[in-house]
């Protein structure tokens, strides 16, 4: 049975889990950069989403 159109996500269902999947790689990169750099004894900006602090309050 088709769905009607008023009903239908504005978004496929399988480019919404592409996005999550492209973000969930760059969370993951932006974390080993941040790790290489604290490593290295550099502080790096990095904050996600849930974190204590807010991305404006970490110094870049």
């Amino acid at each position: 049975m088709p769905i009607p159109p008023s009903t239908r996500p504005l978004v496929p269902l399988y480019m919404q889990r592409w996005q999550e999947e492209l973000d969930k790689h760059e969370r993951q990169r932006q974390r080993c950069v941040a790790l290489v750099a604290a490593s290295m004894g550099f502080e790096y900006g990095y904050t996600y989403p849930g974190a204590h602090a807010y991305s404006a309050a970490v110094a870049g």
